[in-house]
């Protein structure tokens, strides 16, 4: 069976290093009987370990190429979808299924942001994911407020999980070889998803506050406020009588929860 080459088009890059796949699968614990999503498996360095331990797997692969190699490799016993992981139906695969998804993949970094939002804001389907990313990537996700990495998608993820880095992969695990580091972070998603039906709502004010990073909350939201139909000054005074000094800070010295006071009171102005 012919190996495939990685394509630089779907940002692939295959693990080839089958101590540390053993490693990432074994962050999901006993998966056995267990409904289990592989995000783009390439040649399967992590479905091997997974097929072991059979849970009820699903794959979701882009590529045909992989895919015949896929089923080649482990004689047409796997669910394989073919689809871009950005246009999933991740409630639907709950549905059909009526358990909380564990999630695992080594995910293509030039996208990964946006695979990420697309599991935040289906977070009461999922339980864990454990995701290989760009280290970078996982030390802004893990970030606390008042660090220089502390962001959007740090106030996103906390939101509906707690984040962890279980450990780094050397470049050389990976063919081709990677100009960067990367890290397995885990995602452990609440049971009880408090905020998630004003995720996008939180996330959009979340985002114009980081828009301008180095300017006070008073100017960064000035536009959001606007949209909001509320005036800054009104805002400001009800701040005050709260006694939140936010509008004389920077988004990155809010924590989660301040964020959400925030929200939470430009909502009540928004419904007077």
């Amino acid at each position: 069976m012919k190996d495939i080459l990685p394509r630089k088009s779907l940002g692939q890059n295959f693990l080839k290093n089958k101590t540390v796949a053993s490693r990432i699968v074994s962050l999901l614990g006993d998966i056995s009987g267990k409904h289990v999503l592989e995000i783009g498996p390439g040649m399967g360095a992590l479905t091997e370990f997974l097929v072991e331990r059979q849970p009820l797997l699903a794959i979701v692969e882009l590529d045909e190429r992989a895919i015949d190699y896929l089923k080649n490799k482990f004689n047409h016993k796997l669910k394989i979808i073919h689809s871009d992981i950005l246009n999933f139906d991740i409630k639907r695969h709950f549905e059909q299924n009526n358990e909380p998804l564990l999630i695992v993949g080594n995910i293509p970094y030039n996208i990964s942001t946006e695979i990420f939002f697309l599991l935040f804001e289906n977070a009461q389907y999922i339980s864990k994911a454990v995701l290989t990313v760009q280290k970078e990537v996982a030390v802004r996700i893990c970030s606390r407020h008042g660090s220089k990495q502390y962001g959007i998608t740090s106030v996103a993820a906390n939101l509906v999980c707690t984040p962890s880095i279980a450990f780094d992969i050397a470049a050389g695990s990976f063919f081709p070889v990677p100009k960067v580091t990367s890290s397995v972070l885990v995602l452990d998603f609440y049971e009880e998803q408090k905020y998630l039906s004003a995720f996008k709502d939180i996330m959009s004010l979340v985002r114009s506050a980081f828009s301008q990073r180095r300017k006070m909350l008073r100017n960064s939201l000035e536009n959001y406020l606007n949209a909001c139909k509320i005036p800054p000054k009104l805002l400001e005074e009800e701040l005050k009588q709260n006694k939140l000094d936010y509008f004389s800070s920077r988004a990155e010295q809010l924590c989660l929860d301040d964020f959400i006071k925030l929200y939470e009171i430009v909502s009540n102005l928004k419904n007077k």
